[in-house]
């Protein structure tokens, strides 16, 4: 029997961190450091294949690429070619490289959009359609940080049109008509809109969505009510940061059902 080759080994290398976790991964790992046939790897392969991805890491270029596909999908408004990345994600777990770099291009450049200046010519702007909810972005420069509270809304007549405003709580504030800054704002929520509206809610101790205060424990550490979440991040995102946040309460001694309680020991535990 031949030995596995290097098509199936680069293969193998790909699915591991995107299936097994820290320990299983490890595991392999030193397997793959002995040697496989190539029987042994094509089982390998379709086991791999077979079993379901885990989450991306927050923050990682994939994490990214597969908010803003799940974004487009909930909005309405992806192309077939969005369509076909998020189905294959959905079906194998996974995208290669070049795809995750398209969809990262896509939110960097909606995020970088700036109007022309004066006597430049205008260039065509593509403003996406994130949730409407309250969120917290992250502008400014490196140097000086600036985070910006933001509303989108959109009326129910006409839901393909979306206005942004500034906001210093929950309710509307003044209207952004900037397009250029609406498409830089619509772009940071839109790589990560979850994180966004966690963020509003740490910030401003009301739900992202329904404006209510958070009182109890478990929403309060999350940032967001667990019904309302479910309008930004799918279920497998939902379950999984609602049973962390539990976990969390619980390991420090605070009944996440509890309320006003004080949270400082499991904030200071989280940083």
């Amino acid at each position: 029997m031949p030995a596995a080759s290097r098509k199936q080994l680069d293969l193998i290398s790909r699915l591991i961190p995107e299936k097994l976790d820290e320990e299983q991964s490890a595991a392999a790992h030193d397997r793959l450091e002995v040697g496989l046939m190539s029987d042994v790897a094509s089982a390998w392969i379709e086991k791999l294949l077979g079993m379901k991805s885990l989450p991306p890491e927050e923050g990682s270029p994939l994490h990214t690429a597969v908010s803003y596909l799940e974004l487009r999908e909930r909005t309405g408004r992806p192309s077939d070619f969005e369509k076909g990345l998020l189905e294959q994600y959905r079906q194998r777990g996974s995208l290669s490289p070049r795809q995750i770099e398209v969809c990262v291009e896509r939110v960097t450049k909606l995020a970088n959009t700036t109007r022309a200046q004066p006597g430049q010519p205008e260039t065509e702007t593509e403003i996406l359609l994130v949730p409407a909810g309250r969120y917290a972005v992250e502008m400014g420069t490196e140097d000086n940080p600036i985070t910006v509270l933001v509303r989108v809304w959109r009326g129910s007549r006409n839901p393909d049109v979306q206005h942004v405003y500034s906001v210093q709580g929950t309710e509307k504030g003044e209207r952004i008509t900037d397009d250029g800054v609406v498409a830089r704002i619509v772009g940071l929520i839109a790589s990560d809109p979850v994180k966004a509206a966690i963020a509003f809610g740490h910030r401003t101790e009301h739900c992202s969505k329904c404006g209510i205060a958070l009182d109890v424990n478990l929403t309060r550490y999350m940032g967001i009510g667990p019904v309302c979440i479910k309008q930004y991040a799918d279920d497998d995102t939902r379950l999984e940061l609602t049973w962390k946040a539990r976990e969390e309460l619980r390991a420090a001694g605070i009944d996440p059902k509890g309320r006003n309680d004080d949270l400082s020991a499991v904030t200071a535990a989280a940083v």
